[in-house]
């Protein structure tokens, strides 16, 4: 009786040692979803782009690149009533 129950136990831990390995296996091939992350955009500045940042260029809107001083002098102009110091093309001397 008691060589059945070694043989037991010998089965026993031997099933248990083919399901640690098996899940292993198992959690290797198959992993967890994982929740995607956000992309992360790189570009490689091009040679106009470097010239243009050392020229002191931003990414900045027009409207917040303009500052108070050229925003009051298109205004004034308006005001003056020229809106363009060019002249149009219907416009003849």
């Amino acid at each position: 009786m008691e060589r059945i129950a070694a043989t037991l136990e010998s089965i026993a831990e031997s099933v248990a040692a083919w399901c640690i390995l098996s899940q292993a296996r198992f959690d290797r091939e198959y992993p967890a979803k994982r929740e995607p992350r956000d992309a992360d955009i790189t570009r490689v500045p091009s040679a106009e782009d470097k010239l243009l940042e050392s020229l002191g260029a931003t990414d900045e809107p027009l409207e917040e690149w303009v500052g108070l001083r050229e925003q009051q002098v298109v205004l004034e102009k308006i005001a003056q009533g020229s809106t363009s110091s060019r002249p149009s093309r219907t416009h003849k001397k």
